[in-house]
């Protein structure tokens, strides 16, 4: 999380920077104001889900994992509409596809995994038509995410998948036979909690100043780096990338 936090932070310097504006038409898209900033919502999305990861693995409850799911779920799909507002030109139509494409995805991955944690909450309270609106919800979700990778990510998909797709007819006839429980047309909203923030690099970008990046592929990366902390020494001032100079 801590990675992909410091990388939104640099991501929002760089935007702070303003090399739209001082390169005008020579600016690349991946330094346009919509591309960094579409980039940031990713990165933070993508710590959010390390939290996620986290909160699993330390055991803590079902109540604060399907806030931060549902958090996770929310900041991908952010991430997901800040990629389509930067479509419309050819050059554009790859990455653009893809942010969107894993934004999506990614979304409804962790929004099946809430829904399911929800579901359960729901039937163990005796609330039957909200467990089956939230597992409805969480198979319509599991079965949207198609363009998630293979990994350990798909493999907890893929479990989440198994699991709803055998609660829902099972819970339905159960509700037919016994509950006659009211089903709502929409599952309860859950309040999602994103803890995913932009963490300073101020002294990372420091660092980079001694730091050494061979040969030709290194010196603009540490060109970069080095405007980066530059701007963050005189934070607060005027300070831009300066245009190339005229050939």
């Amino acid at each position: 999380a801590k990675y992909f936090q410091l990388s939104a932070d640099a991501l929002m310097a760089a935007q702070q920077l303003q090399p739209e504006t001082v390169l005008d038409d020579a600016c690349p898209f991946e330094l346009k104001d919509m591309a960094l900033g579409a980039a940031q919502k990713l990165m933070l999305a993508q710590a959010q889900a390390c939290f996620c990861e986290k909160a699993e693995l330390d055991g803590l409850g079902a109540p604060l994992r399907t806030k931060l799911l549902a958090g996770a779920a929310d900041d991908f799909r952010k991430a997901s509409a800040a990629f389509a507002s930067c479509g419309g030109r050819p050059n554009l139509k790859a990455i653009v596809t893809w942010g969107a494409a894993t934004a999506d995805a990614r979304a409804a991955q962790y929004e099946a995994q809430a829904r399911w944690l929800a579901s359960e909450a729901a039937g163990e309270k005796g609330d039957y038509g909200a467990q089956i609106a939230h597992v409805n919800a969480a198979s319509a979700a599991a079965h949207s995410a198609a363009a998630v990778p293979e990994g350990a990510l798909k493999e907890k998909l893929d479990a989440v998948r198994a699991l709803v797709d055998e609660a829902v007819p099972r819970l339905k006839k159960e509700n037919d036979l016994v509950y006659y429980a009211k089903v709502p047309a929409e599952p309860p909203k859950i309040d999602g909690k994103s803890l995913a923030k932009p963490m300073p690099v101020t002294a990372l970008l420091e660092a980079a100043d001694d730091t050494e990046l061979p040969g030709e592929e290194g010196a603009p990366l540490a060109a970069f780096l080095s405007s980066l902390a530059e701007f963050k020494r005189k934070e607060g001032a005027a300070a831009v990338i300066e245009a190339p100079a005229a050939a």
